[in-house]
């Protein structure tokens, strides 16, 4: 009865302190990574465009529609405005900024980045704002 005492102790000591180390290990990782904003910031606006896009679908995955793997980006606006058709506009034009910037040879400007920026955080306040409602209803 002792000696599996011992061994329990041991084995918590032991995943207490590789928790530990993990922990510690990953608390500098997370202030070196920029927010979404910060990094695009310095990336090429065709670059910054299509981050801005993933960080829609990322979002969603708690938020709105989840996208299938073989959705294409109109499907998936298709089943985001299904979902909020009062922000259909906004849905329609961030995935065509990201249209142009993924799959044209378009110049990207700044101001197509600026553009989805604010479509990006006008969409998730209106889901956001959907999603209040329809908890309280």
């Amino acid at each position: 009865k002792n000696g599996f005492s011992k061994l329990h102790h041991s084995v918590l000591d032991s995943v207490q302190k590789g928790s530990k180390t993990i922990q510690a290990f990953l608390q500098p990782q997370k202030k070196l990574l920029n927010p979404l904003k910060n990094l695009i910031r310095i990336l090429p606006p065709r670059q910054a465009v299509i981050l801005n896009y993933v960080g829609w679908i990322h979002w969603n995955e708690k938020h709105g529609p989840k996208r299938r793997k073989s959705q294409t980006p109109l499907e998936y606006a298709k089943t985001c405005i299904q979902m909020n058709p009062e922000s259909s506009a906004l849905i329609t034009e961030f995935t065509n900024i990201f249209i142009a910037a993924r799959y044209s040879k378009q110049v990207m400007r700044k101001e197509q980045v600026k553009a989805s920026q604010k479509l990006l955080q006008q969409m998730k306040e209106a889901f956001q704002q959907r999603n209040s409602t329809q908890e309280a209803d």
